[in-house]
């Protein structure tokens, strides 16, 4: 009986043991599964992203695109999306753009339970030439209750396609494709504003990588606005200016530093100058 008793309470205890591994385990998923709360991720993790996914971001710039992943279901650690800054001539500055890819959007998509598939893109071409098309219209189909919706978004080449050689490789290799992408998601997007909001697929964006090389010569320009300064109060203003900016890198603003001690030194010159052109005049002055 005792032995008996004893393989009772051994087996009791594994059992006990097994469940409480299981449930760790499950706890372990779900914390997996909320990784991308900003609540929940460490220095470390958040340094990575930044390193990786989300170069040059800011801290808000970083929320707003932790809390647009999570909002999507998609991974920044998988890199399922990505977090690009380009240069806008509009606003004279970086601008953050949160992207993905195509697959990305239908899987958002389908994670609402209401994604009912799209149709294949129709195209419309400039007579006599089939190759290039001028636009691409893609149905996506929203389960709405009882009843099926159709939503339809047209992509226009001359708005999408990019003009840099580098860039324009795939749209001159399958340009339907490239194109049929960017209708695809224009209608993903009208379909599911909720999530899909805020983010945009690869292909859309590739046109807008050409501004970086309108991008102006921040060094250049800087230094010589620098150097024309005529008084101590303007080369301060600027340092202020330097010292503050989110849009320059850490080693810009030392460079940007270093012009400012040698124009303050060149000012520095000239004002002892003046003062002994001033003490000259008076001397002689008062000689006279």
């Amino acid at each position: 009986m005792d032995n008996k008793a004893t393989k009772k309470k051994v087996k009791k205890a594994t059992k006990k043991k097994v469940i409480k591994k299981k449930d760790k385990n499950t706890a372990m998923v779900v914390r997996e599964q909320q990784i991308t709360d900003p609540a929940l991720l460490t220095k470390s993790k958040i340094d990575l992203i930044k390193r990786t996914v989300a170069k040059g971001s800011t801290d808000d710039e970083l929320q707003m695109f932790l809390t647009v992943a999570a909002r999507a279901g998609l991974d920044p650690f998988t890199k399922q999306i990505h977090l690009v800054k380009r240069w806008s001539k509009t606003e004279n500055r970086d601008v953050a753009t949160i992207q993905t890819g195509i697959d990305g959007y239908r899987a958002t998509a389908e994670k609402t339970g209401k994604y009912g598939g799209s149709d294949d893109a129709t195209f419309t071409f400039v007579e006599g030439q089939p190759k290039i098309p001028t636009s691409a219209t893609v149905k996506v189909y929203k389960v709405m209750g009882d009843r099926t919706i159709e939503i339809r978004a047209t992509a226009f080449w001359d708005e999408f396609s990019p003009t840099n050689e580098k860039l324009a490789f795939m749209w001159k290799k399958m340009p339907k494709l490239m194109l049929a992408k960017c209708a695809e998601a224009l209608a993903l997007r009208k379909a599911f504003p909720n999530v899909l909001s805020g983010i945009y697929t690869h292909e859309e964006m590739e046109q807008a990588e050409e501004e970086k090389n309108e991008k102006p010569d921040v060094l250049a320009n800087s230094k010589a606005y620098i150097f024309r300064a005529k008084t101590f109060e303007e080369l301060k203003e600027f340092e202020e200016r330097i010292a503050k900016s989110k849009d320059i890198n850490k080693k810009i603003k030392e460079t940007l530093k270093d012009f400012c001690a040698e124009r303050k030194e060149q000012l520095e010159i000239l004002a002892e100058e003046a003062k002994q052109v001033v003490e000259a005049e008076i001397i002689e002055t008062n000689q006279c």
